[in-house]
């Protein structure tokens, strides 16, 4: 007979009798009780109003000494009892001095936080002592008295222990996916560990949070052998379960309470937690509205453990591990939906069911509607669906099925908003793009501070109903609450109010982007910038807005030319196609509405310049057929244009398109038409961007010294207009003129000039290239430490920009100087070289990957393992002659002749020797055809014909002179300016 078994008995009708029959028994058994009064009857309060009396001289541990008075209780709340009692008997202690007197409360429960109340009232000093025993108490005293023990185990069969509560609902049998957020979940869950775990699992609305948490509680439910507990909140209702009606719910599965439950709330809790003692339980506490609603309900208990569900993330729970749960993955929810809508279903049209999850945001609840909506009999199948799905306005109509609906999980979280906050909430997506930060917000609630803005915003993120967003202090929506924000928005603001916010948040983005001059003269490119990368999203949704909703096309197409130059400092061609398009279909709407304010000859010039932005973006994507395409359409066009420029836009865009294809002879005629329509007065650009392009076109073709003037004037021009940037771009491209005829030290100087100018700019990337370049120029020098020097300096910053192709090319750089080092480091060399061919690919890179496997030649080479270096060489000519790359084709030639030198086979030699010089004879590579005739001389020396050795030692000394005379007029040139 225990505690816990007297505990129980205590509501039997038998158990106030029962309990005067055991005082009594228990004090005849207890020597030190010299007199009892009142015991021995069971018919209530007899004694002078009292349950029973005792003197005991000198008292033990369970009798008091002196005089007593007893009162015993079998009440379900032994704390209002005892305090009952201490009242009416403090105030008539009926004929005793209670300064004399001990009094002595008996209760058959047990009673937690029992020792701090008898100490209190012993503060009073109404009475001479105050002795409390419960149900605890009992229990010692019993295992004092062994016959009253006996006694008490023959009257009462023990109670038997009551199964281990086991409340968890069901799990669902089309659970799928989340493996790694069961594994975080087991980490810090497991019934093994010591101490009380609490997690907070939360999420948007439909994520399915109580799937996870029932899912790996069943998991785990075998570990918590005192039983597992769950309960629904209700966190979402209009009124929140009370956690007092939680706490007697548990207490009564736990069969440790019963009857009505106290009305002190502290008392309850106490009795609560008393009851989860040395357990081993686990709680699923789900749908929780906030942590005040959790926080009496944790039971505090090592060996407990609390799963607590939320739509609002609960950070305020102190010690709790936190989990966020997210949407599905493509593949999860691909794989719900054929564990819902059947296997053979989904494989019959997987490309409708790839974007009907997509269409649902991957959101559980969604899919889950879905398949449901998919799989029932007669009912959609997934290619209708998926076309259902498509309209934006009838989505959330869509996505219901019998009482789930995603609309109605979505509202529920929507009413518990203050009105503040579900006002910003639907006017969130009033706003262009798919992020938003609180200088927007303050933009669509009238006298909204942005401080005040960005404390709503948390809320709303801590409420799961935006997201944080990537970049700081941004946020964003789930497609689906989106549309419901919006939906919301349309019906408590009505569409008048929706328009005028939206049309003043487009109107503001326009303005403010065409404040942002980001040319790099300009002072305040860092920060216009970074303004532009923060609001790029926004800009790129208001401009889709003014074409399609608003039909503000002037505007939408103003902005797009305004863009141009960011677009292409970001690299973002695709976009640039699309806005392109976007500009295409404005100019025909205007076209059709007859719009007074433009003449259609400005229409074609609009027309005409988005054709060239779409021919830029197709032809940086390498998509040059496409880009050759758009330069014909604009080519027709311009035909009828109102200005030269736009025409001279035209032929200069073919001329890059041609470029980048290494047809240069064919840029080079297109270059010079362009240089004849523009104005040679512009100073910005027109003609000064053309006459750079003629100077590197002529640089591409290996006509080195026709080059030199063009991009000399440019440089001059650029310096007496302050333009830095630009300068720096074209010394950079003379630097690399100058070292191609062999004029080193001119070379270095200009590059160095570059490097500095960029610096200015904080222009990190051009000046990589620099690097690069200048390395290459102390390479040709044979200044190795400082060619490494700049070749890493380049590697760190294209590491720094995650540009793989830049590092590539730097570790292909490295490697070449480490392999000419008086002591070569052959190892090193190699895993450089290997480590940019696995970044590079031949389709994407032909020239860069045919430089890779050049180098990787020469180092295979003096590895002594030909047969890899030959397929290296033979591999890197192939690509280099399908690009039309004639230098870096002369160059790998250079490399198999000189390998093939150094193996001491010279008729070989003079095959790939030969090819070389005949690719360099025509172009004006001095510096190179010396270094290619020379290698010859020593070939045609080595089979013994003296006669051709001495004519490409002669060829050799000719290459030497133009680089002298290269250099004297140069001096000229630079003297006369």
């Amino acid at each position: 007979m225990d505690a816990y078994e007297l505990d129980v008995f205590s509501s039997n009708d038998d158990a106030p009798s029962l309990l005067h029959d055991l005082v009594y028994r228990l004090l005849r058994e207890t020597p030190e009780c010299t007199e009892t009064r009142g015991f021995d009857t069971r018919e209530g309060l007899r004694f002078n109003g009292w349950d029973g009396a005792t003197s005991a001289t000198p008292g033990s541990a369970h009798v008091p000494q002196g005089e007593a008075r007893w009162e015993l209780s079998t009440k379900n709340d032994p704390r209002q009892k005892a305090n009952a009692v201490y009242k009416a008997r403090s105030a008539d202690p009926q004929g005793v001095i209670p300064a004399e007197t001990t009094l002595v409360i008996v209760t058959m429960h047990r009673w937690p936080g029992m020792e701090d109340w008898r100490t209190q009232k012993q503060k009073d000093g109404v009475w001479h002592k105050v002795v409390t025993i419960d149900a605890q108490a009992l229990e010692r005293w019993l295992e004092d008295t062994p016959q009253v023990w006996r006694w008490l185990t023959n009257k009462l069969r023990p109670a038997p222990r009551p199964p281990a509560p086991a409340q968890l609902p069901p799990v669902l049998v089309d659970f799928v996916g989340r493996e790694a957020d069961l594994r975080e979940l087991h980490s810090f869950t497991s019934a093994d560990q010591t101490g009380s775990h609490v997690v907070a699992i939360a999420g948007k609305p439909g994520v399915g949070k109580t799937s996870l948490a029932v899912r790996h509680a069943r998991s785990l439910s075998e570990e918590f052998t005192d039983g597992v507990l769950y309960a629904n909140l209700q966190g979402t209702a209009r009124k929140p379960v009370d956690p007092s009606v939680i706490q007697s719910r548990f207490l009564e599965a736990m069969h440790a309470f019963h009857g009505k439950a106290p009305d002190d709330h502290d008392y309850l809790t106490s009795l609560y937690r008393t009851a989860f003692h040395g357990k081993r339980m686990l709680l699923v506490l789900d749908n929780a509205a906030d942590e005040e609603q959790v926080r009496p309900l944790l039971p505090g208990s090592a060996g407990c453990t609390v799963l607590v569900t939320s739509r609002t993330s609960l950070l305020g729970l102190e010690g709790a591990h936190h989990l966020r749960l997210d949407t599905f993955s493509q593949d999860e929810a691909i794989a719900l939906m054929v564990s819902i809508a059947g296997e053979a279903r989904v494989r019959a049209d997987v490309e409708a069911t790839t974007s009907i999850v997509r269409l649902c945001g991957e959101l559980p609840l969604a899919i889950r509607i879905a398949g449901t909506l998919a799989s029932s009999s007669g009912g959609w199948g997934l290619a209708y669906l998926e076309f259902m799905l498509r309209n934006e306005h009838d989505r959330l109509d869509t996505l219901e099925a019998g009482d789930r609906a995603v609309r109605a999980s979505f509202a529920l979280s929507y009413r518990r908003l203050k009105p503040g906050h579900r006002q910003l909430f639907r006017r969130l997506s009033l706003i262009p793009g798919q992020v938003f930060d609180d200088e927007l917000a303050e933009q669509v609630v009238v006298d909204l501070t942005q401080r005040k803005a960005r404390k709503m915003l948390r809320r709303l993120a801590t409420a799961n109903l935006i997201e944080v967003a990537a970049a700081p202090g941004c946020y964003g929506f789930h497609d689906l609450i989106r549309l419901y924000s919006n939906e919301r928005a349309l019906l408590d603001d009505g569409s008048a109010v929706c328009d005028q916010i939206q049309k003043e948040v487009v109107r503001d983005l326009f303005r403010r982007t065409r404040q942002c001059d980001v040319t790099l003269e300009s002072p305040h490119r860092r920060s216009r910038l970074k303004w532009l990368d923060l609001r790029f999203d926004n800009i790129l949704g208001a401009t889709y807005i003014a074409t399609r909703k608003l039909k503000w096309h002037l505007d939408a197409v103003g902005t797009v030319q305004w863009l141009h130059e960011y677009l292409k400092m970001r690299n973002a061609w695709l976009t640039m196609d699309d806005l392109a398009v976007l500009g295409l279909d404005s100019v025909g709407e205007l076209r059709a509405m007859k719009h007074p304010g433009i003449e259609r000859a400005k229409l074609t010039d609009i027309e005409t310049q988005m054709l060239v932005l779409r021919a830029e973006a197709a032809s940086s994507l390498r998509h040059f057929k496409a880009a050759i395409g758009y330069c014909d359409q604009a080519t027709e066009l311009s035909a009828t244009a109102v200005t030269q420029s736009v025409v001279a836009d035209v032929e200069n865009m073919r001329g890059n398109v041609l470029r980048a294809q290494n047809r240069f002879d064919e840029a080079l005629h297109h270059y010079l038409r362009a240089a004849d329509l523009c104005d040679r007065s512009d100073g910005t650009t027109g003609y000064r961007t053309v006459q750079y392009n003629i100077g590197n076109v002529l640089r591409a073709l290996g006509r080195l010294r026709e080059a030199i003037p063009p991009l000399t004037e440019e440089a001059d021009f650029c310096h007496a207009n302050g333009n830095r940037w630009s300068e720096a771009i074209t010394r950079n491209t003379l630097g690399i003129t100058y070292k191609g005829l062999g004029l080193c030290a001119e070379a270095k100087e200009q590059i160095a000039l570059a490097i500095e100018y960029f610096d200015e700019f904080d222009d990190v990337k051009n000046k990589g290239n620099a690097l690069f370049d200048l390395g290459n120029v102390h390479n040709e020098l044979k200044e190795y430490d400082q060619a490494l020097h700049n070749f890493t300096q380049d590697l760190e910053i294209c590491r720094s920009l995650a540009d793989d192709r830049g590092t590539a090319l730097a570790q292909v750089a490295i490697s070449r100087v480490l392999i000419q080092l008086r002591n070569p480091k052959i190892d090193e060399a190699l895993w450089r070289v290997e480590a940019a061919m696995a970044m590079l690919s031949p389709e994407r890179d032909p020239v860069d990957f045919g430089q890779a496997l050049t180098q990787f030649g020469a180092v295979a080479d003096r590895l002594d393992r030909f047969d890899e270096a030959d397929e290296a060489f033979a591999s890197a000519v192939k690509l280099f002659q399908q690009e039309h790359d004639w230098h870096a084709e002369a160059m790998a030639h250079f490399a198999i002749g000189r390998g093939h030198l150094a193996r001491k086979n010279a008729r070989q030699a003079l095959i790939g020797l030969t090819a070389a010089a005949e690719l360099l004879l025509p172009r004006d590579e001095f510096a190179d055809r010396a270094l290619v005739f020379a290698s010859l001389a020593k070939a045609c020396e080595a089979v013994g014909d003296k006669e051709q050795a001495q004519r490409w030692r002669s060829q050799t000394d000719q290459s030497l002179r133009a680089i002298a005379e290269s250099r004297s007029a140069n001096i000229s040139r630079t003297t006369g300016r």
